[in-house]
């Protein structure tokens, strides 16, 4: 397997029936982890979420997740990770829609 095809995103560890489960997320750093953690624990469904970087000169971030009584950890990611591209959708939208007022109102190109 090339380094190329290796999956950035492992399930390191699932515990009670799938509830609990530890992630490691390669070459990702704080950017993507805080902003994770944001949409996480903005769902009733999560109980924890937190992340940490075991060494600040490796890009690793491991991801623990902790769901309320038999919800699955790794579905909750999932849809963390579709939230979080939803939000970053509606930012650029947005911008670019203002980007557009901007530039028709202003005759800049």
């Amino acid at each position: 397997m090339s380094p190329q095809s290796k999956s950035r995103l492992e399930v390191i560890e699932t515990t009670n029936g799938g509830e609990c489960a530890i992630v490691s997320l390669t070459d990702e750093d704080h950017t993507l982890a805080n902003a994770l953690r944001y949409v996480m624990v903005r769902n009733s469904d999560v109980k924890f979420f937190g992340y940490s970087m075991p060494h600040p000169n490796d890009n690793v971030v491991l991801l623990q997740i902790q769901m309320n009584a038999g919800l699955n950890a790794i579905n909750a990611l999932e849809k963390g990770f579709r939230d979080l591209m939803d939000s970053c959708q509606h930012v650029k939208h947005v911008f670019n829609k203002s980007y557009q007022h901007f530039q028709h109102n202003s005759g800049a190109d």
